[in-house]
């Protein structure tokens, strides 16, 4: 078994209030430091401002934790 099999990617999506560049280029900062995140973004067209996150390893406890620690607002959004 190799690793991607035995890896599986998920996107985890979440309602926020991130708008703006600064707010987005701020949370940019911690999300590209934490090496379980593969790739991120941010639809700030989106009434929801959604963010996704692409990991093998988070839980969307750990992507709310890091967010609301910034001072954003942040909840799972369901499939």
């Amino acid at each position: 078994m190799t690793l991607m099999e035995d890896e599986r990617m998920e996107v985890l999506v979440f309602r926020t209030d991130i708008i703006g560049k600064s707010d987005s280029e701020n949370l940019g900062d911690l999300l590209k430091e934490d090496c379980r995140i593969k790739t991120w973004n941010i639809d700030q067209e989106d009434i929801d401002n959604v963010l996704r996150i692409e990991s093998t390893e988070m839980t969307p406890a750990d992507v709310i934790e890091m967010v609301t620690r910034l001072g954003y607002m942040c909840e799972e959004l369901p499939e």
